[in-house]
């Protein structure tokens, strides 16, 4: 009779995750945008699509899931302490580091953080977080400016603050900000990004997670025949 039950229990369950997933998984899939299409649909981010696409990240972007974004504004890029003026002093191009040693795109990386989305309350302060570049932390750092409470990333060789927080995309949040965060002191001492290596967390997480829960229900039920 327990073999029956657990057996039958099993069977549920599979059943009602085998309902329930294919509408989880359509809803990311089923989105009327994603995060590529949602930046170029604001002109102020148009300068990070275009390092996006010229890293050759932008599909991958597309299909990031449960993520929280830190997209830097145009003036990021062009203004003060931007990241094409500090090109020029190294006497590089943005197709220099978007070449055989991306380093472009591993900074794309370092915008990102996998898992699920933080909005501007759950970033704690001196909170570490993980980004898509693998290894490499930013720290949240909260400051009270009287009548606000200002949001600043502090990475490994750049500091931004955020501008523009809990921009919903489906199952992401953007936070825009002012200033392209860099996760070494150096350009040349970036990494170069490999499209071989895998990033968990960024580009197809949906189908990871229905992956889980099939593996963990097929577990379960070998688990009730065997008894």
């Amino acid at each position: 009779m327990a073999y029956s039950m657990a057996v039958r229990s099993c069977v549920l369950a599979v059943m009602l995750v085998l309902a329930v997933a294919p509408g989880a998984y359509a809803a990311v899939e089923g989105c009327s945008t994603d995060l590529i299409q949602a930046m170029k649909n604001n002109p102020d981010l148009s300068i990070f699509v275009q390092v996006i696409d010229a890293a050759d990240l932008e599909d991958r972007l597309s299909k990031t899931n449960n993520a929280t974004l830190l997209a830097p504004r145009n003036d990021a890029f062009n203004g003060t302490n931007g990241l094409y003026p500090l090109l020029q002093a190294n006497n590089l191009t943005l197709e220099q580091v978007t070449g055989d040693n991306n380093r472009a795109g591993s900074i794309i990386l370092y915008h990102i953080i996998p898992g699920s989305p933080l909005t501007i309350n759950q970033l704690s302060d001196n909170k570490v977080l993980s980004t898509g570049l693998y290894g490499a932390t930013i720290t949240v750092d909260k400051v009270n400016t009287g009548n606000t409470v200002r949001t600043n990333f502090i990475g490994r060789g750049s500091n931004a603050t955020v501008t523009s927080a809990d921009l919903r995309v489906c199952n992401n949040i953007v936070h825009i900000i002012n200033r392209v965060l860099l996760p070494n002191t150096t350009l040349s001492a970036v990494p170069g990004y490999d499209d071989d290596t895998p990033t968990p967390g960024i580009g197809a997480a949906s189908s990871l997670a229905i992956g889980t829960w099939v593996f963990a229900l097929t577990g379960a039920l070998a688990a009730a025949l065997s008894m």
